[in-house]
């Protein structure tokens, strides 16, 4: 069985975008934790992490941003394909190799695509564009997928955990995640799911903190090898 999980800052956002597209993700036996109110994503995963490993059944935990649409009609089964492969703990829709900081996209290549919805300023209505990163289309091994929407495989969800270091900041969580599990030996793949990201806000308040801690974490001698 599957979980699916959010982290939720604005309900209004997680009813209209998130919710419609785990309805139209889930099966029958699918578990969704809703985890509203205070707190940050961080700790917050981690509780849904926490309950969704108590299922000896688990196949995996699904973590969209609360204005992210699953639109993949193939989502579970796409997962079920690649988490076949037990060194895969990590699953996103974008991501790069040759990553430096919590700018991932900043990295040496970039890999995967998203639609994304946008406000037109001063206009009461929102355009569609398809935001590509360097390849596609396809299947990639990378450094470090994006936190819109996360993948974890079952060994993912027992073994690995949020640093709840970057508590006081949003950024850098996914990043920190995905060398956690590169140093463990497992894999970061990006994957064609297909999901809308309704971009309403952008969160850039903390940025700087975020990749200094990160950066004292993982570039002081502590790097997990280059992916295959």
């Amino acid at each position: 069985m599957f979980v699916f999980g959010v982290a939720i800052l604005d309900q209004e956002e997680f009813r209209r975008y998130a919710l419609p597209g785990i309805r139209r993700a889930q099966e029958s036996d699918s578990l969704v934790l809703e985890r509203p109110g205070p707190g940050s994503v961080q700790e917050k995963y981690n509780s849904i992490l926490d309950e969704a490993c108590r299922h000896d059944d688990l196949e995996g935990v699904v973590l969209p941003h609360e204005d992210v649409e699953i639109v993949d009609d193939n989502f579970l089964a796409t997962i079920r394909r690649r988490f076949r492969d037990p060194s895969v703990a990590v699953l996103g829709v974008v991501g790069g190799r040759g990553v430096r900081s919590i700018a991932w996209g900043l990295g040496d290549e970039t890999f995967g695509s998203v639609t994304v919805t946008r406000v037109v300023p001063h206009v009461d209505e929102r355009i569609t564009e398809t935001t590509l990163c360097g390849v596609p289309t396809g299947v990639h091994e990378v450094d470090a997928v994006d936190g819109i929407l996360l993948v974890l495989s079952p060994w993912a969800a027992r073994e690995l955990r949020f640093d709840e270091a970057f508590s006081e900041v949003f950024h850098g969580y996914d990043v920190d995640l995905c060398f956690q599990a590169r140093e463990r030996g497992r894999r970061v793949v990006v994957e064609e799911l297909h999901a809308i990201h309704h971009t309403l806000q952008v969160r850039g308040e903390g940025w700087v903190e975020a990749d200094v801690l990160w950066q004292h974490k993982w570039r002081a001698g502590r790097r997990p090898e280059e992916p295959r």
